[in-house]
């Protein structure tokens, strides 16, 4: 405003000085007695011109003005508008924050939805409203229980995580893994999930217990195995060590470079999936589909595969063991398999039976 102000004196004494000035703004050099001794006819039209020149200015000064201030007043409207809506942002904020600890089910699930709207709403709040979900995780779910599903609100929270992650993410590399996590997932249970194209690359989901060991028993009598589906989901770097994965369909996913060192992956769907330079050091992988996919510079250090299937897979270049016993490949399939060593050389490192095909 005191620029505006500036502005304005500079322009009203700039007419001024044109209004007073001791010589005619029109006639350059002539003083006011050279002008006075013109023919009273010249003298008559060059002041007509003189008025009109001033009516000019004057009409001139006015638009001036009046584009002026007009750009000062949508200026300060947009200054409004911007300080209104951050307040709006800040009330829904502070509402779904109180309401994500509501007694029911309901009203948690509308908070987390409230959440996720706020952080489609205001781009720098993501990660905040990412921090505040996964913190709500790893207090909420539940550690025990023989529900074969996840409660809704557990459910929704890690799906609005999924498909929120924060713009400007640094794209995840690895090893180590530790160095950049954008959400700390660590720990968590949850089973029965649904979050197909789920973008949790990079995550730190150590310790997480997604597996489903329970059953529903249909109407006619059979029984069916509760399974997750994260299919095609970008698990690519994160650190998925030490969980416990038991029946989760990773169908196309892309795991590329994810750390599994340790983890329980039974009855895992991996058909499909890429994990190229993944760690699987250390994890059980038991009668797990691994058909099709790709295992290019896989970590296979002390895995136990037994019962897997890898038709087709590619394992160009995965790092084998080389000590008898390292991997478990009892009742195995990796017939079509490329990459995979001779025989002779796998009767020197692995445990194999009558029932691992080569």
């Amino acid at each position: 405003m005191q620029r505006m102000r500036t502005f304005a004196g500079w322009l009203i004494e700039g007419l001024e000085r044109a209004f007073h000035d001791g010589r005619n703004p029109l006639i350059k050099g002539v003083s006011r007695a050279e002008f006075e001794a013109l023919p009273v006819k010249e003298r008559i039209e060059i002041r007509a011109l003189a008025t009109q020149h001033r009516m000019q200015l004057l009409s001139t000064s006015g638009v001036l003005f009046g584009l002026l201030f007009t750009a000062a007043g949508l200026f300060y409207t947009a200054r409004s508008l911007d300080a209104t809506q951050e307040g709006q942002i800040t009330e829904r904020y502070t509402r779904a924050i109180a309401q994500i600890g509501s007694d029911t089910l309901e009203g948690r699930v509308g908070a987390i939805y409230a959440l996720e709207r706020i952080s489609r709403d205001s781009p720098r709040d993501q990660q905040t409203v990412v921090d505040v979900l996964a913190t709500y995780l790893r207090e909420r779910s539940p550690k025990k229980g023989k529900d074969p599903h996840s409660p809704a609100d557990i459910q929704a929270a890690l799906a609005v995580i999924a498909r929120n992650k924060p713009a400007g993410t640094p794209p995840p590399t690895g090893p180590p893994w530790s160095a950049q996590h954008w959400v700390n997932l660590s720990g968590i249970r949850a089973t029965g999930l649904t979050l197909v194209n789920a973008d949790l690359s990079g995550a730190d989901l150590t310790g997480t217990d997604f597996g489903n060991r329970e059953t529903i028993k249909k109407a006619d009598g059979s029984i069916w195995w509760v399974r997750s589906f994260l299919d095609h989901a970008n698990l690519s770097y994160a650190d998925v060590g030490f969980s416990t994965w038991i029946r989760v369909s990773l169908s196309g996913a892309n795991l590329t470079g994810a750390n599994f060192g340790g983890s329980d992956l039974t009855n895992i769907d991996f058909s499909g999936a890429r994990l190229l330079g993944a760690n699987l050091s250390g994890a059980k992988v038991r009668y797990a589909n691994l058909d099709g996919a790709d295992l290019t510079g896989v970590d296979l250090g002390g895995v136990d595969f037994t019962g897997t299937r890898f038709r087709g897979a590619d394992l160009t270049g995965a790092k084998w063991p080389s000590d008898q016993g390292r991997i478990d490949l009892r009742d195995a399939d990796l017939s079509g398999a490329k990459g995979v060593p001779s025989e002779d050389v796998l009767k020197k490192i692995a445990l194999m039976n009558d029932k691992t095909r080569l």
